[in-house]
């Protein structure tokens, strides 16, 4: 039997890909390479395999070059180092999840194998790209949803990186309050603010702020971090045991730079 498999990349090596994955499904397959793409000759009963193979080059081979015009598509208004992150978080993840061995990637899969098979009952010829773009219209919306999401989610960190520079330019500019404060847990396991001598700190606005906040809902870093930025100390001494938190430790090393200081455990 024999299949004409095609692609319309220029700079895919479509013959090079098949003769790879073709040995690791034991195909014994014969390739040829002509004008019009690549001539599979294998054995009738070798269809379902030939769907695995072909299954195989579309989600591990097309990927790349779809996920790129996806970005040439939705994110045009990125600097091209933007575009070739959010590329990276991209394909990153689908590798992970490959990688892993993770149910999406299983799903997805035999969801592809099975279309790339029923297609084979009645066609020997196959446009990679094209069968993509007309069959595998959910896989496409898939590509074009982690592409979505994965530019939001750039959008939504340099909101924050922007958001901490301006908190860093105000804290550089203030005159510190109080000369250190030292961040612990209580017994509760809620941040304990401490002076110099290991006095609480005791402060009407900064008592203030922290009852709205809290009637806001804010998360205990939210909170921990605007009552630093509202004391301004000098140096900001963090106990290891709050330090394992790397968001709140992140965050606040972020804003206060070289005033923070982790104290370790003895």
């Amino acid at each position: 039997m024999e299949y004409r498999i095609g692609v319309r990349e220029d700079t895919f090596d479509l013959q090079g890909i098949l003769a790879d994955r073709a040995d690791d499904y034991k195909l014994n397959a014969c390739f040829e390479m002509d004008d019009d793409g690549c001539l599979l000759h294998v054995p009738e009963e070798k269809r379902r395999e030939v769907s695995v193979l072909l299954a195989d080059v579309i989600m591990n081979g097309l990927p790349q070059n779809m996920v790129s015009k996806l970005i040439e598509k939705y994110c045009s208004s990125f600097n091209a180092y933007d575009r070739w992150r959010i590329e990276h978080m991209v394909l990153d993840s689908w590798q992970d999840m490959k990688e892993n061995h993770g149910a999406g990637f299983a799903r997805w899969s035999l969801r592809v194998t099975d279309e790339v098979e029923d297609y084979l009952l009645t066609s020997k010829e196959m446009m990679l790209d094209g069968f993509v773009r007309f069959r595998l219209k959910d896989w496409v919306r898939y590509w074009e949803q982690k592409v979505k999401r994965a530019a939001e989610e750039l959008l939504i960190e340099r909101e924050y990186m922007q958001f901490i520079r301006l908190l860093r330019i105000f804290v550089d500019t203030q005159e510190p309050k109080i000369d250190r404060v030292n961040i612990t847990l209580d017994a509760n396991g809620q941040y304990l603010l401490t002076d110099g001598q290991g006095e609480p700190i005791e402060d009407e606005t900064l008592f203030e702020m922290e009852d709205e906040l809290s009637r806001m809902q804010l998360g205990k870093a939210d909170i921990l971090l605007s009552s630093l930025i509202t004391i301004s100390p000098g140096k900001v001494h963090m106990d290891a045991h709050v330090a394992r938190d790397a968001e709140v430790m992140e965050t606040i090393r972020q804003v206060f730079q070289a005033r923070l200081v982790i104290d370790q455990e003895p």
